[in-house]
């Protein structure tokens, strides 16, 4: 039997690194929440801190350590069932819309499950064969994907609350600058999707493959809250010829007259940010708009959104403060196979009924984004940071 190829000692280094800093790093987003925050749970698209923290050391216990160590002592043979979130081949799980009932483990048994977890990641890294690391990696990855859930779940939670609290002392978008102009792009076959074995991406980013794309011009800039302003209030979201017929539906059914966290006030429109609710401000970016409104909103403007891939070939330098809406379906990449095993359930299995967001937010980790990365939820669903940038049909 061939002998498993270990890995060099400066990779081992280099990915323990980064497993620590990553895991350390979600510990920083909680400072400021208190423990029962951490099982809130305001409807079934949000997940409870408490859920978060123990999944994402759920995912390295189950993947990483349970089939390549025999040695290893499982913390809690209950969590298995308690904190998978969607592998239907691993077993049964509490329903989504359940996890706030997870009072036990309590918060600090689910830090010792972390410290548990962690302690025996940095133990045997080294002993893990060169095959396991790209799966390691990914595990990192996808808590980088869920410090940011952790946020906008947070906010969410915060929001719904019967007396809305702040999470942070200043509002998030205080960073954001407007950019200037539109860039032209000319047509021709580009390349997208990534294929580059010697850095992560997802396996939804590829195969790399050519498309062909028109000549077409993208704003630079991302769509303000003023500018939704003014389609608020010229009665947009009661003109149905703007909407797709299941978004109409949707807004009509939902009673939804303006965007998440819009209210308003009494001089001026209102948002609800991590600092509680302020005045909308000229410089404020468009944000937390579902796909349905940012479609909407493009018609009315006379533009449209950018494809996937125009988004790639444009590669705007402004990308990276909100994900960003695009008109693509998200479907898989010609030749694209998924995974073997339990982990072929980590992408393709959500390959229909979603739209593709690009660009990343201003809460993404470092390390995290690449002009490849897709992002993907439901035509509804707006409590991410997501924003719009426009096309000129």
């Amino acid at each position: 039997m061939q002998e498993a190829i270990l890995p060099d000692r400066d990779a081992v280094e280099e990915l323990l690194k980064l497993f620590l800093k990553t895991r350390n790093n979600t510990l920083s987003i909680i400072e400021n929440f208190q423990p029962e925050d951490c099982n809130l749970q305001a409807s079934e698209f949000v997940s409870p801190t408490k859920w978060h923290l123990a999944h994402t050391t759920w995912f390295f216990e189950h993947f990483i350590l349970m089939p390549n160590f025999a040695e290893y002592k499982v913390f809690d043979p209950s969590f298995v069932f308690l904190f998978n979130s969607y592998y239907n081949s691993v077993g049964d799980r509490v329903a989504r819309d359940k996890r706030h009932l997870i009072s036990r483990p309590n918060l600090s048994e689910v830090m010792q499950y972390r410290e548990h977890v962690n302690t025996y990641i940095a133990t045997v890294l080294n002993r893990l064969p060169e095959s396991i690391f790209p799966l390691v990696e990914l595990g990192i990855h996808h808590e980088m994907q869920h410090q940011e859930l952790m946020v906008t779940d947070m906010k969410y939670n915060a929001f719904s609350h019967p007396i809305p609290f702040a999470v942070q002392a200043e509002s998030e978008f205080l960073t954001f600058k407007k950019s200037q102009g539109k860039k032209k792009i000319d047509e021709g076959v580009y390349r997208v999707g990534n294929s580059d074995p010697t850095k992560f991406h997802f396996d939804n980013e590829g195969p790399a493959h050519k498309t062909y794309i028109e000549s077409f011009e993208i704003s630079n800039s991302l769509v303000l809250a003023e500018d939704f302003i003014e389609f608020v209030e010229s009665g947009a979201y009661q003109d149905s010829l703007l909407w797709h017929s299941d978004a109409w539906s949707h807004i009509k059914s939902k009673s939804i007259e303006n965007p998440l966290y819009w209210k308003r006030g009494r001089s001026s429109w209102e948002q609800f940010t991590l600092a509680g609710w302020k005045e909308i401000s000229e410089n404020d970016p468009l944000v937390h708009v579902s796909y349905f409104e940012a479609n909407a909103f493009a018609e009315w403007a006379g533009s449209r959104l950018p494809t996937e891939f125009e988004w790639e070939a444009a590669d705007v330098t402004s990308a990276g403060y909100l994900w960003e809406h695009t008109g693509s379906p998200y479907v898989p990449y010609p030749r694209f196979e998924k995974g073997k095993g339990d982990i072929g359930e980590y992408n393709g299995k959500f390959m229909n009924n979603q739209y593709v967001l690009r660009g990343g937010s201003l809460f993404s980790p470092e390390g995290h984004l690449r002009s490849t990365y897709r992002n993907f939820f439901y035509p509804t669903d707006a409590w991410q940071y997501n924003g719009i940038r426009l096309v000129t049909k």
